[in-house]
């Protein structure tokens, strides 16, 4: 292997666990934003998929299996008024 492809190959594999980590400190945004009745959808937050770093995909990696989900992001809630996805996106960025 030539030391360009090295190189190459060194950084897909740092830029996935920048990916990986990004993924679980949003995942865990999520759930900390997700207001709390039951707890059903702060629970329901999962990872669906795995998306490879240079692979060229796009394509669903978390999701919420409560059908209200949409509706708490919408801002429905008093505990979180201004939505749960984008804020824990943002969140995460920092």
């Amino acid at each position: 292997m030539s030391k360009k492809d090295t190189t190459i190959k060194n950084l897909k594999a740092e830029m996935q666990k920048d990916y990986d980590k990004f993924v679980t400190d949003f995942t865990s945004n999520l759930r900390l934003r997700t207001p709390i009745a039951t707890g059903a959808a702060r629970r329901a937050w999962s990872k669906v998929g795995d998306l490879k770093i240079g692979s060229g995909l796009s394509k669903r990696i978390l999701t919420n299996a409560v059908g209200y989900a949409s509706i708490l992001d919408g801002g429905w809630s008093r505990q979180e008024p201004k939505g749960i996805v984008d804020n824990a996106f943002k969140q995460t960025k920092k």
